[in-house]
């Protein structure tokens, strides 16, 4: 398995650190150990980058908190500081709040931040090659016809009727009739009903038969 972007990113750094002649290592510096500790803090969004959509890499940055494993240790933050100079890893200087040194039981020391720029691909899923010849299914199409009546049996003209979906749409003449040519047969067809300030919904079958719609409101 690979690593991901947080462990290669660590290593990266660490291995840069140690390129500067000191003994590096990752987490909250502790008494006996390495000379510098790189401890990681947060991953913050890339300034000016938006996060990728779709298939587009997502880019941040990883915060790190370079501090020495010996609040006296100058020499080798001295040493840190000089590598950040034209480096990838420039330093950031920030206020290093109290909470972080409480946190980990430690005692506040000289430090500063390194931002690390990381790429978060996006796995690719793989497609299953097609081994066998391309078949279109046909689905049986229909004009599904019907009336709109209200209260008292009277028939609803200008009544808007649409699949929910809202590929189909028609309007009922004066004698509350529509028709939606286009109607995959056998399936049930749910329809919104929209007028006289009012909003319905029901469900017919796709049979070939009209359909009756009753829309039960009380007319002021």
């Amino acid at each position: 398995m690979q690593p991901g972007v947080t462990t290669a990113a660590t290593e990266e750094l660490l291995g840069w650190a140690r390129a500067a002649g000191v003994t590096a290592g990752s987490g909250p510096p502790v008494a006996e150990g390495a000379q510098v500790y790189l401890w990681l803090l947060g991953l913050l969004p890339e300034q000016q980058l938006r996060p990728g959509d779709g298939a587009a890499a997502v880019r941040l940055r990883l915060r790190y908190l370079c501090c020495c494993s010996r609040p006296d240790d100058l020499l080798s933050l001295d040493r840190m500081l000089q590598a950040t100079v034209g480096s990838p890893y420039p330093a950031t200087f920030e206020p290093v709040p109290a909470e972080i040194w409480l946190s980990a039981g430690l005692t506040p020391r000289p430090a500063f931040h390194i931002d690390v720029v990381a790429r978060l691909d996006r796995p690719l899923r793989p497609v299953p090659r097609v081994v066998e010849p391309l078949r279109l299914q046909t689905a049986p199409m229909t004009t599904l016809r019907g009336t709109v009546l209200g209260p008292g049996g009277h028939a609803l003209a200008g009544m808007r009727v649409e699949t929910a979906d809202g590929r189909l749409a028609a309007d009922t003449d004066h004698a509350g009739r529509f028709a939606l040519p286009g109607v995959v047969t056998g399936r049930p067809v749910a329809l919104r009903l929209t007028g006289r300030g009012r909003h319905f919904h029901h469900e017919v079958a796709a049979d070939g038969s009209p359909a009756v719609i009753f829309c039960e409101f009380r007319e002021d």
